[in-house]
């Protein structure tokens, strides 16, 4: 897993929504939970320890992208305030 994911926002407009800003990423976090649920599953039948490393992996894109999440969605109430 040399690749690296890049979050970036694709909307930045805000309207009445409160969650804009997250939807525009769920469609990617629903894609990186079904490739960790593959390697997940692999592992499981396998015990190859790259599954479960590409299985950690994509565990730690998704939370880092969480985490990112929040974090903006923190910045822009606070910006609106």
């Amino acid at each position: 897993m040399g690749r690296g994911i890049c979050f970036y926002k694709i909307n930045t407009c805000m309207d009445n929504n409160p969650l804009s800003f997250r939807q525009q990423y769920e469609p990617l976090i629903i894609q990186l939970s079904k490739n960790a649920d593959v390697f997940s599953e692999m592992f499981i039948r396998t015990g190859e320890d790259s599954a479960y490393k590409a299985y950690r992996s994509y565990v730690k894109i998704i939370c880092d992208l969480k985490d990112m999440i929040v974090a903006e969605e923190a910045r822009q109430e606070k910006d609106s305030e």
